[in-house]
């Protein structure tokens, strides 16, 4: 049974069998290195850890440290110890010789640690001598403190070995039972919280031992001195304290029925642990967040869009920079899969062109081999992991850009095609298409059903709740051929997976790391900050994929790259339908919602979006209009000769909207009632056929752009306008205002607003 199956919850335990002295040293010669010091030092801990070992700064010269070091090597050398795959599992190897023999240059009497094969099979006897002697105690130490979830498989860590130190295996065992048999009931555990307590508990263990949890009174203090360090932890985060609230009361009443009211905790003075109330959210709320700038922003979509914005601001982010920056992403992502369908069907083209290569490429480039060899010997093998075979046919360091030339589902590949699925389907959530079964064990499909007029993708939302969270997406054939493109894409890999028996092989998205790793279920990438400083490849990489699309931008490329989520991608993709339709029932339908929910749909439209739609917008869309036609040239369009569409903005604002009443301009400014009765069913447009001339003019030429994509807000704001007022023009029944709007459509000039409706150049 493998030790350390999975090296994402090593950042769990602290250091007890290594030095801070050591581990500073370590971390040090690494990071010179460019070594995976984390992790590897972390794995060198367990593994001194198990042995009972204690590793100081003099202990590194002695015999005892080298046969610990050796039988590390040898741990890594399988998979019994750390359930890498080989490739990694070499890295690490490689990684520890390296700073192991950098360290000697400052601790001479240190030996020299070889990975040759001798040296390496010498290693793994020592490691397998060792292996039936490991501290049992220390084995369960080191197993994770996992938390099955019923969410398509995975499994989350709780923060317990730091509590395991602090207040020993018996308190930690019991604590871990409980929760372990809570969160059975939850797709997904909400385990924060818990984590943070653990981690409270231990660093304050003298303070708060185990006795605590079975005296009502210390019970009771403990609860409230964690909460006054999660509270101000959270404000010095600058965490929405109104969402902190409610996870805490939701942590606090599963402590309570877990723990309390089957007796296992002592029952608190004043019977029950402190619930905070949550208050008035008069600053930052759910998906908001403040920038270094100081401006609070909606977070929710890849667009960022500021609380307070004025009309004009908020004319441009709903009507330009929302759909324009949805494009972008469609652009991006329709190009990105192109080129890698284009792969491989280039591939399949050449392996007919070509001859298998037999052994002969380990020190010759991709150019020397020939690309058609190369795609005949994939053909022909298939997908192989095994180096000795990787280096003879492709060469020693040719593998990434192999794997890239065959058209290889690689990290982050297919992460186009779930960006192209979701905009054409909004309904479909990250979670979705996590894991998403394509067949079932007999190789039958069962989430991808052809029929007469389409095809439909099956699968699950699990948030719908157990009896509701099947999900039936009708695809168009745009949307039905990037499956289809999909499936053939991963099918080595496929064929790989079930050989080898392994249930990977069902799903519709697999990867294959880097180049040739073993084939994995594919993650949904994330692109931020923190990924691009610790990998700036990632964004060297991303830069001239999105170089032809930059200047649509409404932020700069790394801004708008941090925001790019499966996540924001739908929700912005839900705004864009409410800004077409004007309907929230639509929007909610777009996004796949059970119901109709008002609360909900919060979530997705920012503040800014919802002020100018419930004032300026409601008074010219949602009102009657009384248009008082006004005897006037139709030639006005001729005349003015707009030179940019902030001319024609002003112009319009100016005199097309006037006469509302002051109070409907600023809601602040209380008017009487008489005001109210007198207005409050009207706002009044004043429209002569030249200005008619004008917005019908625009709103053509924005109808039918030359370049769709680049048509400014205001344009698209005032075509919207136009088309509402000549409708209700035609809806009525004045001959004069209809005599008015015919004039106009009979001097409609769409080429006059050419030059003035597309986003002006940077």
């Amino acid at each position: 049974m493998t030790i350390i199956r999975k090296t994402a919850y090593l950042a769990n335990y602290p250091f007890r069998a290594l030095s801070r002295e050591v581990v500073a040293l370590m971390e040090r010669i690494a990071e010179g290195y460019k070594s995976p010091s984390a992790v590897l030092i972390k794995l060198f801990e367990c593994y001194c850890d198990l042995q009972g070992a204690k590793v100081s700064y003099i202990s590194l010269s002695s015999p005892s440290y080298q046969k610990l070091a050796r039988g590390f090597l040898g741990a890594l050398e399988g998979t019994d110890f750390v359930d890498n795959g080989e490739l990694s599992r070499r890295v690490f190897i490689r990684a520890f010789a390296e700073t192991h023999n950098l360290i000697r240059a400052e601790i001479p009497g240190m030996e020299e640690l070889r990975v040759d094969p001798d040296s390496m099979a010498s290693n793994v006897s020592l490691w397998q001598a060792q292996r039936s002697k490991l501290d049992e105690e220390s084995l369960r130490y080191w197993n994770g403190w996992g938390i099955p979830s019923q969410k398509k498989g995975r499994e989350y860590f709780l923060y317990l070995p730091c509590l395991w130190v602090s207040h020993g295996k018996e308190f930690t065992e019991e604590f871990y039972r409980h929760w372990q048999l809570h969160f059975k009931k939850y797709a997904q555990p909400p385990y924060t919280v818990l984590n943070k307590m653990a981690k409270y508990l231990s660093e304050h263990g003298e303070d708060w031992p185990s006795v605590t949890f079975q005296h009502p009174r210390m019970i009771k203090a403990f609860f409230l001195a964690f909460m006054k360090d999660f509270f101000l932890t959270a404000h010095k985060q600058k965490n929405n304290i109104n969402s902190q609230i409610r996870s805490w009361n939701s942590f606090i009443t599963q402590c309570e029925e877990t723990f309390i009211e089957t007796g296992v905790w002592a029952m608190p003075f004043q019977g029950g642990l402190p619930k905070p109330i949550a208050r008035p959210d008069l600053g930052i709320g759910t998906h908001k967040k403040m920038r270094e700038d100081g401006v609070v922003v909606h977070e929710k979509l890849i667009t960022p869009v500021p609380l307070h914005v004025t009309d004009e601001e908020a004319i441009e982010i709903i009507f330009h920079n929302i759909e324009s920056d949805i494009s972008v992403v469609k652009l991006w992502a329709t190009e990105q899969c192109r080129q890698l369908w284009s792969r491989v069907q280039e591939r399949k083209a050449l392996a007919k062109l070509g001859e298998p290569i037999q052994r002969r490429g380990s020190t010759k480039s991709v150019e020397q081999l020939g690309l058609e060899n190369i795609c005949a010997t994939f053909e022909q093998d298939g997908f192989q992991t095994d180096k000795t075979y990787l280096t003879t046919r492709f060469g020693s360091g040719n593998r990434v850009e192999v794997a890239n030339l065959l058209g290889l589902p690689t990290s982050d590949k297919l992460f186009p095609y779930q960006c192209l699925l979701v905009i054409q389907h909004p309904e479909i959530t990250p979670s979705f298409l996590l894991k998403f079964s394509l067949f079932d064990d007999n190789g039958d499909y069962i989430g991808f059903i052809k029929n007469d007029t389409g095809a439909n993708l099956i699968g699950y939302k699990d948030r719908k709740g157990k009896n509701r969270s099947e999900q039936v997406i009708e695809l168009t054939a745009e949307s039905q051929q990037w499956i289809e493109e999909i499936i053939e894409i991963t099918e080595p890999l496929r064929k790989v997976l079930r050989k080898e028996g392994n249930p990977i092989w069902k799903e519709l998205f697999i990867s294959c790391g880097l180049g040739f790793s073993p084939p994995s279920s594919s993650t949904i990438p994330i692109w931020n900050s923190w990924r691009f400083e610790k990998h700036p490849k990632v964004y060297e990489d991303l830069r001239p994929q999105f170089a032809p699309y930059e200047h649509l931008l409404s932020c700069g490329l790394q801004q708008f790259l941090d925001r790019l989520t499966l996540t924001t991608i739908r929700s912005s993709c839900g705004v864009e339908v409410y800004l077409r339709t004007k309907s929230v029932v639509e929007m909610s339908k777009a996004l796949g919602h059970t119901r109709y929910d008002a609360e909900l749909l919060k979530r997705y439209l920012p503040d800014a979006i919802l002020a100018f739609f419930q004032s300026r917008w409601i008074r010219i869309f949602q009102r009657s209009f009384i248009c008082e036609a006004m005897k006037d040239s139709p030639y006005l369009l001729e005349a003015t000769d707009f030179a940019s569409m902030n001319e024609l903005h002003t112009f319009l604002k100016n005199h097309a909207l006037k006469d509302i009443p002051s109070y409907l301009v600023n809601p602040e400014n209380k008017p009487s009632p008489k005001q109210i009765e007198s207005h409050k069913s009207h706002v009044y447009i004043s429209i002569d056929v030249g200005i008619m001339t004008a917005m019908l003019s625009l709103e053509a030429a924005v109808r039918n752009p030359k370049k769709d994509q680049e048509v400014c807000g205001l344009a698209r704001y005032w075509a919207d306008v136009s088309k509402a007022v000549s409708d209700e023009i035609e809806r009525g029944s004045d001959p004069l205002l209809k005599e008015h709007l015919n004039v106009a459509r009979t001097h409609c000039n769409p080429s006059q607003m050419e030059k003035v409706i597309y986003v002006a150049a940077a």
